[in-house]
């Protein structure tokens, strides 16, 4: 058991992950373009559950891009005037920024904003570093702040300022604030030694709050999996995760795609599909960027289903072949119905055979598994389907399988 970590409230491990990617070992470590798209991922399922996107509605990629820009700018600052990042510095650099030119330049506005701290010891240190290589990203952060920001249109500001501080704000209390705020002493690293991450928040019970735990967890796992040297640390690792569309974000399949050449193995287990599209927002873009993500998964495991939508892709998904069928008809001759009914005329009969293309596996074969238990002899079936060649035992990318519940069998 030395070589399991629970992670949750009741449990000692603590995973600041802004904070870790900007420390890590590694070429790419520390590029506030990373930490910002972590935050923006994670955030995805808040965003998700309360309808939002983006915000702002027809100019909603406007506050997407602003709502990046003063992420990247808020983290050039803490990351150098602090040596580290924590959601709650964001809340409060976004917070006490400047509303207009007249504040930037009070006093009083001065001596009590934890922006403006941020910003003069962020350029004391800068001008103290002679290797820090991104100076101009200060620059141009300096700039937002100083000039940028305060000059905004009230409204347009105040919306930024709420879409920022609405996506962290679940992140900044409670238990994601002590679990992924207080400090570090696991991260997904540990994995690569053979440690084993069991997350105990479940959504059931935690909600959102659960939700967003599980999700900052796995995509930090996924980019060390995707990171690490596989020369120096060839341990195959697998990332097990159950009801996944309550996990679902847009980097998943990335990671589906490149996770194999990583020595990585992503399982995910859903009902249906319609509840992963719903989970979505539903719609065309829904059902493509699932199409898009099974598409990289290899091996699909099919077990009894009876929902219309997916039995038709699962048969859709083994595709169609070439059959053919049989039809015949019998007429009788005469030139009345008195001489069939005599018999004076011989029937005729005619034949013929008919080509068609037809599903290779039958929607309704799902709804026929077996489920386990007593009454199926603990068996359960399942329909095997790759995306890549052929069984051997039928020569076809799906065939029937038959697993037992029974330890002992």
């Amino acid at each position: 058991m030395g070589d399991v970590i629970l992670f949750g409230p009741k449990h000692p491990a603590r995973f600041n992950f802004l904070d870790y990617e900007l420390s890590r070992p590694g070429e790419g470590a520390g590029l506030t373009d990373n930490i910002a798209d972590l935050l923006l991922n994670v955030a995805e399922i808040r965003d998700r559950k309360s309808g939002n996107s983006g915000g702002g509605g027809e100019n909603a990629e406007y506050f997407a891009a602003a709502k990046k820009q003063i992420l990247r700018v808020t983290i050039d600052v803490l990351s150098r005037a602090r040596g580290h990042v924590s959601v709650p510095d964001i809340y409060n650099m976004v917070t006490s920024a400047p509303t207009s030119l007249d504040e930037f330049n009070s006093s009083q506005w001065r001596q009590g904003s934890f922006c403006y701290a941020n910003i003069v010891e962020a350029v004391r240190r800068a001008k103290a570093n002679a290797k820090d290589e991104f100076k101009s990203d200060l620059e141009l952060a300096g700039a937002y702040w100083c000039a940028e920001f305060p000059l905004l249109g009230d409204r347009t500001r105040s919306s930024i300022v709420s879409s920022v501080t609405g996506t962290i704000d679940t992140l900044n209390r409670g238990y994601m604030r002590l679990l992924f705020s207080a400090g570090t002493n696991f991260t997904p690293d540990a994995l690569a030694d053979g440690k084993i991450l069991i997350h105990t928040m479940s959504v059931k019970e935690f909600g959102e709050v659960g939700a967003m735990a599980q999700v900052v967890m796995k995509f930090a796992a996924q980019k060390a999996i995707e990171r690490r040297d596989i020369r120096k640390s060839p341990r195959p690792i697998f990332l097990h995760v159950d009801e996944f569309q309550t996990l679902i974000t847009s980097a998943d399949s990335s990671f589906a795609s490149t996770c194999r050449a990583a020595r990585g193995s992503f399982v995910l287990l859903t009902q249906t599909l319609p509840t992963v599209w719903a989970a979505l927002g539903g719609g065309d873009k829904a059902k493509q960027e699932i199409n898009s993500l099974i598409a990289n998964l290899d091996l699909k495991i099919l077990c009894a289903n009876s929902d219309p939508d997916t039995t038709k892709w699962a048969a859709e998904l083994a595709g169609k072949v070439r059959q053919f069928t049989v039809n015949a008809s019998t007429q009788r001759g005469g030139a009345d119905q008195m001489s069939g009914l005599l018999g004076w005329q011989s029937p005729q009969t005619t034949t013929g055979v008919t080509e068609i293309f037809e599903y290779d596996l039958q929607p309704t074969t799902l709804s026929r598994l077996r489920t386990g238990g007593p009454a199926n002899k603990y068996c359960v079936d399942a329909i095997l389907h790759k995306t890549l060649g052929q069984f051997r035992g039928n020569g076809k990318n799906w065939m029937k399988a038959t697993f037992s519940q029974d330890s002992h069998g």
